[in-house]
């Protein structure tokens, strides 16, 4: 009998502190923001791909420059990709983000972040883009087949990611196979 209740014991502890970390997380979760909004999933998967892709050795030859981050246009994206940047540094540079001006070459940017509205802009600068090795990024549905890299479309409430991996090829970005998983490949 005694044998019954210490084999009991040994259990309990651990099922106990079980159901009291799930109450616990039920109970915060409520009055918790709701940290899954589609804009900062785009920002932190924005961010998260630069560990995943690797630029041209010539594209980042500028010792101790900064990453820099640019957009083109503003959207919902575009305050969540911010604060996501904001003091984070990448390769050894720090991020810095910048906003094109309308006559502006994105020559000087490593990431592109092209905000809905600014389809027409992007046809204008998609050549140079390639030239230049700027990692291009939008969620718009005609992006990577506009000469984009990577679109983040939301499908079926969730935010998937498609790769132009030909056109990153062709460009000189190494796409990491772990990434390449997650992504659908589109020409």
């Amino acid at each position: 009998m005694l044998t019954d209740f210490t084999n009991r014991r040994s259990w309990f502890r651990p099922l106990a502190l079980a159901v009291i970390l799930v109450v616990a997380a039920c109970t915060a979760a409520p009055a918790q923001e709701e940290p899954s909004d589609e804009y900062e999933i785009r920002a932190a998967m924005i961010f998260n791909m630069t560990k995943f892709v690797d630029w041209p050795n010539w594209r980042m030859a500028d010792a101790g420059g900064k990453f820099v981050v640019c957009e083109l246009g503003t959207d919902p994206v575009t305050p969540s990709l911010e604060n996501t940047f904001r003091g984070k540094v990448i390769f050894g540079r720090q991020a810095a983000m910048h906003r094109l001006a309308k006559t502006e070459s994105a020559g000087g940017c490593h990431i592109l972040y092209v905000a809905v509205s600014e389809r027409k802009r992007f046809a204008e600068l998609a050549p140079q883009l390639g030239k230049d090795a700027v990692f291009s990024v939008g969620y718009q549905d005609w992006f990577t087949s506009s000469g984009g890299l990577v679109s983040l479309p939301t499908v079926d409430d969730r935010v998937h990611i498609q790769i132009n991996l030909g056109a990153a090829r062709q460009q000189g970005f190494t796409v990491s196979s772990k990434l390449l998983r997650l992504a659908t490949i589109v020409q």
